[in-house]
């Protein structure tokens, strides 16, 4: 009875080990995961940002960024979007936004972009 306790503490223990090994390697995968969305989406910004401001030059008046958002939102490949809200100094209630691909080598694509993609990110 006493040789059955001791084998039965003895794979209890070991499954605790095997189990907390286990989940710090999803842990690990998980967190590699998500630096790597939020670093294409660092980079989706920087892309859009250029874009972003060749859009304003085509504007005769002081243009100004008043907010920025951006972020991503995972499908079969992840979407980056980036969102402007923006005044040209008559009107302070403009969006703009872009959904972008960031593919493996960080090169850019955008997918959409316009004041309907802007929508959802800045209701009120």
């Amino acid at each position: 009875m006493r040789k059955n306790m001791v084998l039965i503490f003895i794979l209890f223990v070991m499954c605790l080990l095997l189990n907390g090994c286990t989940k710090e390697k999803a842990y690990s995968n998980s967190d590699s995961t998500m630096q790597e969305f939020y670093n294409r989406s660092t980079v989706a910004r920087k892309y859009a940002d250029k874009e972003f401001d060749v859009f304003l030059s085509h504007f005769n008046s002081n243009c100004e960024i008043l907010e920025t958002y951006y972020g991503f939102y995972t499908s079969e490949t992840p979407i980056y979007v980036v969102g402007y809200k923006y005044s040209i100094g008559i009107n302070d209630d403009l969006t703009y936004a872009y959904k972008i691909s960031v593919d493996d080598k960080q090169l850019c694509t955008i997918l959409e972009e316009g004041t309907d993609t802007a929508d959802f990110l800045f209701e009120e």
